[in-house]
């Protein structure tokens, strides 16, 4: 305990997340001094630090970091269509709102390349798709003028995503 790196990351899934915080809670690793950043599976289920209505007092005060999720109209038309149907909002979590968007954002820049031609790929050679550099390109100029149900995309040159932001783990009042 005393020489351990006073910060530790933990990236992992709810169920085991829970295992690993309830056990550093009973070495003392939550204790003053000890910074613990979690990932989103943990910080955005306080429900499975939840024992009898009552919070084990070690989830506040996490660092959680979840991807940044806005909620633009047509999240809102998503939602009044999707509820009916479901009865209940718990698949519309911010992975699932990201894999749709993900997902209407590729699918628009295929659109565009219609005309490219594509020669059959063996997914099994070592050889990289010539083409999928202008795939790449063409997805990120569509995100300029693709709004999802997240909002407006912000992918980097490299494809990568900017939607993310640092929460502080809040217990539901």
């Amino acid at each position: 305990k005393q020489d351990l790196t006073r910060v530790i990351v933990l990236n992992c899934g709810e169920a085991y997340g829970k295992v690993v915080l309830e056990t550093a809670n009973s070495m003392g690793l939550m204790e003053e001094g000890f910074v613990w950043i979690v990932t989103d599976a943990i910080a955005t289920q306080p429900k499975i630090f939840l024992t009898d209505y009552v919070y084990y007092s070690f989830y506040e005060g996490l660092i959680g970091i979840r991807s940044a999720v806005e909620r633009s109209v047509l999240y809102n038309e998503l939602k009044d269509d999707y509820l009916p149907r479901n009865h209940t909002l718990n698949e519309l979590n911010n992975y699932n709102l990201l894999s749709y968007d993900s997902i209407g954002l590729v699918s628009a820049a295929l659109d565009r390349l219609q005309d490219l031609e594509v020669p059959d790929i063996d997914c099994d050679s070592e050889q990289g798709w010539k083409d999928g550099s202008i795939v790449l390109s063409t997805i990120l100029q569509v995100q300029l003028d693709y709004a999802g149900v997240t909002g407006q995309f912000n992918y980097t040159p490299s494809g990568e995503s900017n939607k993310s932001l640092v929460r502080n783990c809040k217990l539901p009042r």
